[in-house]
């Protein structure tokens, strides 16, 4: 019977964007894309049929026509490019082109996501369910982005200590930081000016960010205390509404380690 709510419950929350083949809910998240602009793309579905929680970026992301390829012979220039934060600081580029090879230096023939030397993309590059990256593109267009939506009601998501983290949803829709529960992590407070406080930065449409913060102190908006540890706005007022699109990811930073508890 569980199942069964379950399957209901995404068939519900999905509607818009998903449709059921066999025992898997698939789904995908639509971002238009303008020409030479940074986005930061949440990983919100993992491989069709697969038993882990990655996926690989040929079949994770599809560009529409008006988004070409560059090629690995002219530099990657005008290329379609992600990049993906690594585990000790800096980045890693991947480029959407026509010429990329194989193992054993053989034209594909097709268009696909290829590392910095030109080699179509491995399970090495797989990318992990909640994970976020960098995307842009040189003309505008469409990014879809499709898989199998996360088997599960709930997923708790972890980041570390004193790092700048790209994260996002388990599960392609928008959310409020509201409804996410956020564990082992110390609040800070308005009144300190958020002094040693965990933040969140999501990207705006208009460019910039738009800061969050964990706090003891938070206020509703008669200014009175409601008296727990919440995410904030920059004036330390509770959060109404979603503060994160589906498709999307945001950065975050906590002095202390924890995890952010997502559900349908």
């Amino acid at each position: 019977m569980k199942k069964i709510m379950f399957a209901a419950a995404l068939a519900v929350a999905f509607a818009a964007t998903a449709e059921i083949e066999s025992a898997n809910t698939v789904g995908y998240t639509t971002t238009t894309i303008a020409a030479d602009t940074y986005y930061l793309i949440g990983v919100q579905f993992t491989g069709t049929g697969s038993t882990t929680e990655k996926i690989d970026m040929n079949s994770l992301m599809k560009l529409s026509a008006s988004i070409t390829p560059g090629t690995y012979d002219s530099d990657f220039v005008g290329a379609p490019q992600i990049q993906v934060l690594k585990a000790s600081g800096g980045y890693k580029s991947y480029f959407y082109i026509s010429d990329a090879t194989d193992d054993n230096d053989d034209p594909l023939g097709y268009n696909c996501w290829a590392d910095i030397d030109g080699y179509e993309l491995t399970s090495a590059d797989e990318l992990s369910l909640a994970s976020g990256f960098w995307f842009k593109a040189s003309t505008a267009g469409t990014l879809s982005v499709a898989g199998q939506v996360l088997g599960s009601a709930s997923k708790v998501v972890s980041f570390p200590a004193d790092t700048f983290y790209i994260m996002s949803s388990p599960y392609p829709q928008a959310f409020s930081l509201a409804n996410v529960t956020t564990t082992g992590v110390t609040p800070g407070t308005y009144a300190a000016d958020f002094a040693n406080c965990a933040s969140i930065q999501v990207l705006k449409a208009t460019g910039g960010y738009k800061s969050y913060f964990y706090i003891s102190d938070a206020t509703d908006d008669n200014d009175d205390e409601v008296g727990y540890n919440c995410w904030a706005d920059i004036d330390g007022y509770i959060l109404d509404g979603n503060q994160v699109e589906a498709g999307a990811s945001f950065w975050i930073k906590s002095p202390t380690a924890g995890s952010m508890g997502f559900s349908l």
